[in-house]
């Protein structure tokens, strides 16, 4: 079982101006003395917003979304509804029904005052429980608007969020409808999509039951050689899968982990630290003495972001595999490190310093994966509506296991965030029987330092 420190108390960390602030909430396990810490007055915001959540979250326990009508009148805050709910019908088809929700972090990050609005940027993360006792936890940031003190509207970015935008916004080409169209139309385009994922979960899980009955021929892994020449004055460094997972594991669930910085889409970036940890990046020191509560002064945190600022091992330069030390004055690091598919064609072909991998089942279904999924591996999705590879992960179960077994298999996250998803989910997200999903093996390499 996990262990993190579930009670924050975080210092204000920077006030932008009279309009925009850091604020910050503490919260027990228990979730009933929930301290607040004024702000200028901004605790009634906070309690607010706070108390929307914990019903918000409640949803994963019912599946019933019409506690929070008053939001339902805007088309992101229904599908953001509607995804919760749809959560609740996953969890309860393909694994025992949640329970426990307890909201774990609760981060307000910035208020704004508009004319007619409050605007608030906030982080929440949940934990709960699933098939009985085994426990994860999943994060956003959000923005919340509010009228007076009514919540009005809600809103994220994650990937899987914005896969439905996506696929609401091609279905409304198709049926030539305006981007401003009205918004019953989006509605019944988002009711469209849900009812279509949800009416699936009982086949697919007959399909995932079937699967691990048979028994699964996987062959000789065809892994080609990962040795080459040693570059000058490079040292040859190996891939430790168990010191990759152990970061996804610890930094799944984690918004900010202080070493790199986040990019602004964070998924691929995320899978790009754990593989340096693999490499070696964090050998010597004990991430987890980052928690929760952790702050940029941290010791372990400055000291390995010291690392990463110096590039070690990382590549540097231009097309080279590199992340954003958190201190770095810049935005997004590079996209061989933080982009889908550009991850996997500079990995696969890297013939120099730098990560090398070996890729399987790129674009064929999940069923013809023929390589048992480990952990150090990197899985990635293929979203059909868009025609593109869209979300990258990274395999946190500490046991093999064949695609026969993939709803065993648990992965760690970003955007949004999660440190032991079950891999069934993302399936499901992305298709079902029709998903498409390639896996990369990393090995040996060598790098400068």
């Amino acid at each position: 079982m996990k262990t993190k420190v579930l009670v924050l108390v975080l210092a204000i960390l920077l006030v932008f101006s009279t309009s925009t602030s850091i604020y910050a909430a503490s919260i027990p396990v228990d979730e009933k003395d929930v301290r607040i810490i004024d702000l200028n007055g901004k605790e009634e915001i906070g309690t607010k917003v706070y108390s929307f959540f914990q019903s918000f979250f409640h949803i994963l326990e019912t599946g019933d979304i019409s506690i929070l009508n008053d939001v339902a009148d805007d088309a992101n805050s229904y599908l953001l509804l509607k995804e919760m709910e749809y959560k609740h019908n996953f969890y309860s088809t393909f694994h025992e029904d949640i329970s426990d929700v307890v909201i774990t972090q609760f981060l307000m990050k910035e208020i704004e005052y508009a004319l007619d609005r409050t605007n608030v940027i906030v982080y929440v993360s949940a934990s709960f429980k699933f098939n009985g006792t085994e426990q994860t936890s999943f994060g956003s940031l959000y923005r919340v608007s509010l009228i007076g003190d009514t919540i009005a509207t809600i809103d994220t970015t994650t990937v899987e969020n914005q896969m439905i935008k996506d696929s609401v916004s091609i279905r409304k080409s198709k049926a030539g409808l305006r981007s401003e169209t009205a918004l019953v139309d989006e509605i019944s385009i988002i009711d469209g999509i849900f009812t279509e994922k949800t009416d699936m979960l009982l086949q697919e899980k007959i399909l995932a039951d079937d699967m691990k009955d048979t028994v699964q021929n996987t062959g000789a892994e065809q892994q080609q050689s990962l040795d080459t020449p040693m570059a000058p004055l490079a040292v040859s460094v190996s891939y430790t899968a168990s010191d990759a997972r152990y970061y996804g594991w610890w930094f799944g669930d984690h918004y900010e982990n202080y070493i790199f910085k986040r990019a602004s889409l964070d998924c691929t970036n995320f899978v790009s630290q754990c593989l340096w940890a693999g490499y070696g990046g964090t050998s010597g020191y004990s991430i987890s003495d980052i928690g929760y509560d952790a702050t940029s002064s941290n010791s372990t945190a400055v000291a390995l972001r010291q690392r990463a600022a110096a590039d070690y091992r990382q590549v540097s330069g231009s097309s080279g595999w590199y992340g954003r030390n958190y201190d770095s004055p810049y935005g997004d690091p590079v996209s061989s490190f933080c982009g889908v598919p550009s991850l996997w064609d500079w990995v696969t072909v890297n013939t120099g310093n730098g990560p090398k991998a070996t890729g399987y089942n790129n674009g064929s279904l999940y069923t013809k994966l023929s390589t048992p999924m480990k952990q150090g591996d990197v899985l990635q999705f293929y979203n059909n509506d868009t025609s593109t590879w869209y979300h990258s992960v990274f395999v946190v179960s500490t046991t093999d296991y064949n695609v026969s077994n993939y709803t065993n298999v648990r992965v760690a996250q970003h955007d949004s965030e999660h440190y032991s998803r079950p891999l069934d989910e993302l399936i499901q997200y992305f298709g079902g029987s029709n998903c498409k999903m390639r896996l990369l093996r990393f090995g040996s390499t060598t790098f400068s330092s």
